[in-house]
């Protein structure tokens, strides 16, 4: 089983295991794609979801694969480093 604390943690193998596994889908992608919103109501929440449903299901029918990468996205402490660069750069 693992604990919160080992995935969270740098010094534990299944953090690391994590981080290699992203970094690989990152380095191996070929285009990025942003959806981004004016502000950061509700409504733009649920129109930036619609957004991307339809560009999830346009990738779906052209054939190649999507893979998401919101992690950095999330205003939590452990990823708060990576939130405020993320936002640094995309702002």
């Amino acid at each position: 089983m693992l604990s919160r604390e080992e995935l969270t943690g740098l010094q534990f193998r299944a953090f690391q295991f994590g981080l290699d596994m992203a970094a690989q889908q990152a380095l191996s992608a070929r285009g990025f794609v942003w959806i981004n919103t004016p502000g950061n109501s509700r409504l733009e929440q649920l129109a930036a979801g619609r957004s991307n449903v339809r560009v999830a299901l346009r990738v779906t029918r052209l054939d190649p694969v999507m893979q998401p990468i919101s992690q950095a996205l999330q205003n939590c402490a452990v990823m708060q480093s990576y939130y405020e660069r993320v936002h640094a750069v995309l702002t």
